[in-house]
């Protein structure tokens, strides 16, 4: 601000005002209650641009956070879109930032230049003397003031801002990448899910022009979550769970079974459990809205005994596993591996499993009905990928499960002893097992079932019209050659 001090000088004091007092010590006296009003306001004025600094500071630092910009490459279009339209309005917030400590820094100086003029009629002038013993300004190394490094701040938020939209173009796909489209599938921990894997690790959906990830999903309100807010447009899991999220106005298709539980799943119990009917009474431990609620409320179904008989406990398979090695609770309804583990180290034995009651747990995969009705090709071809994974798995069984095996934090040969209790459905399987357009075949009885048992527990209000959430359409593939 280049304004000269006269002109400051004639602009402060008013013409001949002094001589309106009737003593000079009284001009005075209003002159330094006058100087410390203003140098206060100039105070007020520098806590005014720090508290605009936090704010604008905070801002930013809230979209840098909420963007996950390191992660830009690895989105979709729509999300690279998001982030560049975010911060385009991060350099437009940055730049009314840089405008506003601009704006302050004027005004303060202007202040100053004030402040020093007054100081001319008291007897000291502490902030003319300040600015003197430092050099004015003139010289950096003796003093840089603040507001020189303050503006470089919201400089530096443009410069990372633009970096983003840069880093967003440039991980863009290609024309060629463009054209897959991307979906994600929710699973379990569960062995029987390596066919998923398997397809994903050796290309079998690139192949097909599709983008598949994995997501591991393990509680049913995450699962749940995760269907209703879209965050995966699939799930692979147990025909009974997908009746009972159809129950609960989570609309899918069920297009393929994926394996079948053969032993994979059960109940163990301590030595002193040898019947169904002795767990009355008895702490069980299972996860409720998965297969080991529907596995437990079947077998008692079988043998006439209600759920409300047992002391039961909601736990996460895992930590059932886990209670029963402790030897918290009498029995746990687990899968595998935690089924071996519960015979092995925690001093029971295996009351019942699927290998006495085939049929029951079946995997399957379903995707959103929106996603089955408006794209039906990319549907087939993710239904062919795994499909080719089953086939790649039979004629290559060892190198198969070393694929899978890491996936699930097990040794190839543990992977292929867990699999004795699991039997993956190929293709023909399928055909069986969904039946034909004359004959439906036994996945519409478990269906039934499944409707009817989680009715009867009051789980859901009305029973599940299979027709509407199976569809065979998809069980044909044009290629499962195996190169």
């Amino acid at each position: 601000m280049n304004v000269n001090q006269d002109q400051i000088k004639d602009t402060l004091f008013s013409p001949d005002f002094q001589g309106q007092y009737e003593s000079s010590d009284k001009y005075r006296d209003h002159l330094l209650e006058q100087y410390k009003a203003y140098a206060e306001s100039a105070q007020k004025n520098s806590d005014r641009r720090n508290t605009a600094n936090t704010f604008f500071l905070t801002i930013n630092t809230a979209l840098i956070t909420i963007l996950g910009y390191f992660k830009v490459q690895q989105t979709t279009s729509f999300e690279i879109g998001s982030h560049v339209i975010i911060a385009l309005a991060g350099i437009a917030i940055s730049y009314m930032w840089y405008r506003l400590i601009r704006s302050y820094k004027d005004l303060n100086t202007a202040k100053f230049k004030v402040i020093h003029e007054i100081e001319k009629q008291l007897p000291i002038r502490p902030y003319d003397a300040e600015w003197e013993a430092v050099g004015r300004g003139a010289d950096s190394k003796r003093y840089l003031p603040f507001t020189h490094v303050e503006l470089y701040i919201p400089i530096v938020f443009v410069i990372l801002h633009v970096a983003v939209i840069v880093i967003a173009f440039l991980g863009m796909p290609s024309t060629h990448a463009a054209d897959k489209t991307s979906y994600r599938i929710g699973l379990g921990p569960w062995v029987g899910f390596g066919p998923l894997y398997l397809a994903k690790e050796n290309g079998y959906f690139d192949e097909a022009g599709i983008k598949v990830d994995l997501v591991v999903l393990t509680g049913l309100a995450e699962r749940n979550s995760a269907l209703k807010s879209g965050k995966v447009a699939a799930l692979a899991a147990p025909v009974d769970y997908f009746v009972l999220a159809a129950g609960n106005n989570l609309e899918t298709t069920i297009v393929m079974a994926i394996d079948e539980s053969v032993g994979g799943d059960g109940i163990v119990a301590k030595k002193y459990i040898n019947t169904v009917e002795e767990l009355k009474g008895k702490k069980v431990a299972f996860q409720r809205g998965l297969p080991g609620e529907f596995f437990l409320r079947s077998l008692l179904s079988d043998h006439k005994i209600s759920i409300n008989d047992l002391e039961t406990l909601d736990m996460e398979t895992s930590q059932a596993g886990a209670a029963f090695l402790a030897g918290r609770v009498d029995a746990a309804v687990v899968w595998e591996p935690w089924l071996t583990k519960a015979k092995e180290e925690g001093g029971g034995h295996i009351l019942a499993s699927t290998k006495e009651y085939p049929d029951l747990i079946v995997d399957v995969l379903a995707l959103n009905k929106s996603v089955v009705a408006d794209h039906p090709g990319d549907v087939q071809k993710i239904v062919g990928a795994v499909f080719k994974a089953i086939e790649f798995w039979k004629q290559n069984p060892d190198k198969a499960n070393q694929i899978m095996a890491p996936h699930f934090q097990l040794s190839a040969e543990k992977f292929a002893t867990i699999l004795s209790g699991v039997r993956f459905t190929d293709l023909n399987r399928n055909h069986v097992y969904f039946g034909t357009p004359a004959k439906n075949g036994r996945l519409y009885e478990v269906t039934e079932n499944a409707s009817e048992l989680w009715k009867e527990s009051g789980v859901i209000k009305s029973r599940i019209d299979h027709d509407s959430l199976i569809s065979n359409q998809f069980l044909h593939t044009t290629d499962l050659t195996i190169k």
